[in-house]
């Protein structure tokens, strides 16, 4: 089991040792598709008080109206002009704060729960692995130390007995 396992990260890390990432075209891919208006529905949540049903249901209802071609303006621009009829008044929540709910960085900085992808979240679970790391080798290097002991130890006990 562990050995597929292990294959498998090891053609996984020459894999992502040969790729090439753009990161610039990434962030522009990323701003420029419907993948973060989850956090724009989330804001509504925090900010206006909403449930997460209907947040999410406002933000469904807006994107439909947009259409297929991404557009976090009009996206805003729809959620603004749904509220009133979905939640029985106008947002309260400034507009750019609803635009930086769309914005990508927003979106990964503001996920910061264990196991989120917020930069000092990631951080802060590679610094705890190193710890544990550090640990289970001190373990391993104590057990090995016994281990090489353990011939000396079995023929000072058959001294002991004979």
């Amino acid at each position: 089991m562990f050995t597929d396992a292990e294959r498998a990260l090891r053609l996984f890390a020459g894999l992502m040792g040969q790729c090439d990432v753009r990161v610039e075209r990434l962030r522009q891919a990323a701003n420029d598709s419907f993948l973060t208006v989850t956090e724009l529905a989330d804001t509504l949540v925090r900010q206006e008080g909403l449930s997460f049903r209907t947040a999410h249901k406002l933000v469904s209802e807006a994107v439909k109206a947009v259409g297929p071609t991404y557009q976090a303006q009009r996206v805003v621009d729809e959620v603004q002009r749904l509220a009133p009829k979905a939640i029985g008044h106008s947002l309260r929540t400034a507009p750019g704060e609803l635009l930086r709910a769309l914005d990508a960085e927003n979106f990964v900085r503001v996920r910061s729960v264990v196991g989120g992808p917020a930069p000092d979240t990631v951080k802060a679970e590679i610094t705890h692995a190193h710890h544990e790391l550090a640990e289970i080798q001190a373990w391993l290097k104590g057990k090995w130390e016994l281990l090489e002991r353990y011939p000396q130890l079995i023929r000072k006990e058959l001294a002991a007995i004979l």
